[in-house]
């Protein structure tokens, strides 16, 4: 059996998080408001059309989740979440909160730019 210090249990004391991004295009109507998602892990995903209007519009965006992993096998929780959009054609460097950008996307993103 084991032992926790006090007042933790097995779901508090093995609690971490993860982090995972997920690139989105975002569909919006007349007025600005977003009306659909579409979500992809790698940017080659999506339709080149849809990509291409989306790099154009701003309407594309990489967001970083931060989930609380309990460590049981089981999904776990979103914590954050936070985005960094397109804008005149260049990916922000950071998201929303400040946290910078994985170079990882930022060549992604200049990659997939550049063919478009």
């Amino acid at each position: 059996m084991k032992i926790f210090p006090t007042g933790l249990n097995k779901r508090s004391f093995a609690m971490r998080k993860k982090v995972s991004y997920e690139w989105d295009i975002e569909t919006v109507d007349e007025f600005g408001d977003i009306q659909e998602h579409a979500s992809a892990k790698r940017l080659n995903e999506f339709p080149p059309e849809d990509l291409q209007l989306a790099i154009k519009t701003g309407n594309l965006a990489l967001i970083r989740n931060t989930w609380i992993d309990y460590g049981d096998g089981e999904n776990g929780e979103l914590d954050d979440k936070s985005w960094a959009y397109v804008s005149d054609g260049r990916l922000a460097i950071e998201f929303d909160n400040g946290i910078p950008v994985p170079v990882k996307y930022l060549t992604e993103y200049q990659t997939v730019a550049s063919i478009q």
